[in-house]
């Protein structure tokens, strides 16, 4: 599974807002998400603040093996 490492400057890709939220999400967390793909290992939740949508990123210490 791919998944975008963390950007701190990322903006919403649903609706370009600048007002994104990070939370850092254990494994055991990340399996009651219905995303595509499925973070199925640790990850950062992120949420925009202006229209709610939410998508997982990598955390900057992740391994390749686990992006």
């Amino acid at each position: 599974m791919t998944m975008k490492t963390y950007d701190p400057a990322a903006t919403c890709p649903k609706c370009g807002g600048t007002d994104v939220s990070a939370l850092w999400q254990d494994r055991d967390v990340a399996r009651g998400y219905q995303w595509d793909p499925m973070p199925v290992e640790e990850h950062l939740r992120r949420r925009c603040q202006r229209c709610a949508y939410e998508w997982p990123e990598a955390p900057l210490d992740a391994t390749e093996a686990a992006q």
